[in-house]
């Protein structure tokens, strides 16, 4: 795990493989599929991005993760694992402070982390053909929002398609921010 600060108080944690404990199952899931002409070959990589940004009064707090596979489709499919009432809270949150963080994304996030990752498929290419499991995630009752959700779904499409399993402060912050 890497945490970088971000001034005011603000977070970024990332996550390539040692994971938090906040794996959602995906029993209950949503499915989305991409169809694009990108055959860019990543194999599997998992990784996980929470954030803490301070916005006047209040803080923005997410975190979501996601698991890449390469398969022979011949195109992207999303998958969403829901949990729309967890009782299962994140104890090692950046919020852990002041709020509850509950494992999982309420379902009213779900089109807005698609809309997340599909953008970054669009500007970026960033994945070849295959499964975006988003299969770890918390959320703040008070302190996160779809917003934030769309920005760590494009954050993590991208850097699943880094060649490294490194970003600098700056590159996340501009995918976060």
């Amino acid at each position: 795990m890497m945490t970088y600060n971000l001034g005011s108080h603000g977070k970024i944690r990332l996550w390539w493989d040692a994971l938090p404990q906040t794996y959602c199952h995906v029993n209950n899931k949503d499915e989305y599929v991409i169809v694009h002409h990108s055959n860019m070959n990543k194999s599997s990589r998992i990784v996980v991005v929470e954030t803490l940004l301070p916005r006047g009064g209040r803080s923005l707090y997410g975190l979501l993760g996601a698991r890449y596979s390469d398969t022979e489709k011949e195109n992207l499919c999303i998958q969403i694992g829901k949990c729309d009432k967890s009782s299962d809270i994140f104890n090692h949150s950046l919020i852990a402070s002041f709020e509850s963080a509950y494992v999982g994304i309420p379902s009213e996030y779900v089109t807005h982390v698609i809309e997340g990752a599909k953008k970054a498929q669009k500007e970026e290419k960033c994945l070849g053909f295959g499964l975006l499991e988003f299969c770890y995630a918390a959320h703040g009752l008070v302190s996160s929002n779809a917003l934030v959700f769309e920005k760590l779904s494009f954050a993590i499409v991208n850097l699943l398609g880094y060649k490294s399993k490194y970003a600098s402060k700056e590159q996340l912050e501009k995918m976060i921010r």
